[in-house]
């Protein structure tokens, strides 16, 4: 005997893996914002970094680069603002 469904009970089934165009534009996405990154000078970049992919605060930052809190605000700005400008591109 046949299972009779309600469309309405019906829920959408997601894949369990990414498809593979997904993947190749996460890839894609991913390789474009390492360069990005990579453009920063070092000083920069470093600041960036910190904040961003080790989630440090400003004041860590300063304790681990021995540098002022106002130089890591100023640096991760710049940085910032530049990593905008080329992912705008």
């Amino acid at each position: 005997m046949p299972i009779l469904v309600n469309i309405d009970d019906v829920v959408e089934v997601s894949c369990p893996s990414p498809l593979p165009d997904r993947l190749l534009e996460e890839k894609e996405h991913k390789y474009r914002l390492k360069e990005y990154i990579s453009r920063l000078s070092p000083t920069l970049r470093e600041v960036v970094l910190l904040s961003l992919v080790e989630e440090m605060t400003d004041r860590e930052i300063a304790l681990v680069l021995g540098i002022p809190i106002g130089t890591v605000k100023s640096r991760k700005n710049r940085g910032l603002l530049k990593f905008k400008q080329y992912y705008l591109q």
